[in-house]
């Protein structure tokens, strides 16, 4: 039987009708004719995850203007069938909260905002027929089980296994298989999210409870990066990740991972590839040795109620290197509050005081970068 994997499809990659028949034709060249069966994962077209969140706060014109976008793949690809779909579906969400009374409820809103996955993935269905592909939906909502946390749900995979087994018999046929990222319900069916980039989060499942040996996470960027790079044009590619750093990455949403993405593949051996059609630049394994080398990988920041937390990530982190970064904080006149460090971790974490950080970081985050990973690597 041919090999099967995952593939994830982000919304940066589905923003317009173009994106939709450039991933068809994709999946088709770079899986399909190389022996290689996808189980597609969709996420919502670009920035219609947040119009929905709008709309369920009352925004009835964020409502019209998700349903412009995705009327719009239906009048490229000429499909009445596809044009009455996605209406029906848009009248029901309407109906929702025309019913529904203030202050509207977590399920309702899950139940909204679960919209913009939905719809990606009945287009998709229509798409995938444009690449000469036989696709076939799932709704997540019947399939990947949650607890009752809405808007941040966390996968119950007990009883998700059992369930999801029917999108590995449609591949086994020769289908491709299409079911939402992000969404899911509880036990009783009542919608659930996964939280912000929960779609690589479906994926990473799928392929747990599958037990596939690859996931693809698909997006307009060419991998991990060891800093963002509009905050320095001299960020790097980051080709491996041990799954330590990976989950450390997450912690501090380092290319939007969801904080959950990475659990499930704990005791695992299976590999994600991160990136773009055009290369998948960074491989992210828990096997043994995986990501090992010297050097630093990726530096991070997020905002807390304390400050500005750095994050340095990457299991090689010597306390000379955390001494050297914090002679920069120093000499860019910022204060530490916290320094956690511990040989061997994959994150290193420096908690720069409330009191300094009016200040712009991404001077100071630049030096870092510059300074101590860029050298330290090129040492390596």
């Amino acid at each position: 039987m041919d090999s099967i994997v995952v593939v994830k499809l982000g919304g940066s990659v589905l923003e317009s009708p173009q994106g939709f028949a450039d991933s068809s034709l994709n999946l088709s060249e770079k899986f399909v004719e190389n022996g290689v069966l996808p189980i597609i994962v969709v996420s919502a077209m670009k920035g219609v995850t947040d119009l929905l969140l709008e709309a369920a706060r009352g925004s009835y014109s964020a409502l019209d203007h998700v349903e412009s976008t995705y009327m719009g793949l239906a009048r490229e690809l000429g499909s009445t069938v596809l044009e009455r779909t996605i209406m029906a579906e848009l009248r029901a969400a309407r109906r929702l909260l025309e019913a529904s009374k203030a202050p509207i409820k977590p399920e309702t809103i899950d139940a909204v905002v679960s919209l913009g996955e939905r719809l990606s993935r009945i287009a998709m269905e229509h798409y995938l027929v444009y690449a000469g592909l036989r696709g076939v939906g799932f709704d997540a909502r019947s399939l990947i089980v949650t607890n009752r946390m809405h808007g941040d749900a966390l996968i119950i995979e007990g009883i998700t296994r059992n369930r999801v087994q029917v999108l590995l018999k449609a591949a086994s046929k020769g289908l491709v298989p299409v079911i939402e990222g992000f969404v899911g319900s509880t036990p009783e069916g009542a919608a659930t999210t996964l939280g912000r980039g929960g779609s690589d989060y479906t994926a990473t499942v799928l392929a747990k409870l599958l037990r596939l040996k690859e996931v693809y996470l698909v997006s307009d960027v060419d991998g991990v990066y060891s800093i963002d790079p509009s905050i320095d044009r001299e960020a790097v590619l980051v080709p491996r990740l041990s799954l330590r750093e990976a989950m450390a990455a997450s912690a501090f949403r380092v290319k939007g991972f969801n904080r959950k993405t990475f659990l499930p593949l704990q005791g695992t051996s299976i590999i994600v590839n991160v990136g773009s059609w055009n290369k998948f630049g960074t491989r992210i394994s828990g096997l043994h040795g995986h990501g090992k080398g010297k050097g630093l990988k990726i530096l991070a920041h997020k905002s807390t109620r304390k400050g500005a937390r750095i994050g340095v990530i990457g299991c090689t982190a010597k306390a000379s290197d955390v001494k050297r970064i914090l002679e920069i904080t120093d000499s860019e006149g910022f204060s530490v509050d916290q320094v956690v460090y511990s040989s061997g971790s994959p994150l290193t974490s420096i908690l720069v005081s409330a009191r300094h950080y009016s200040k712009s970081l991404e001077p100071l985050l630049r030096r870092i970068h510059r300074e101590v990973l860029l050298r330290g690597s090129s040492r390596g």
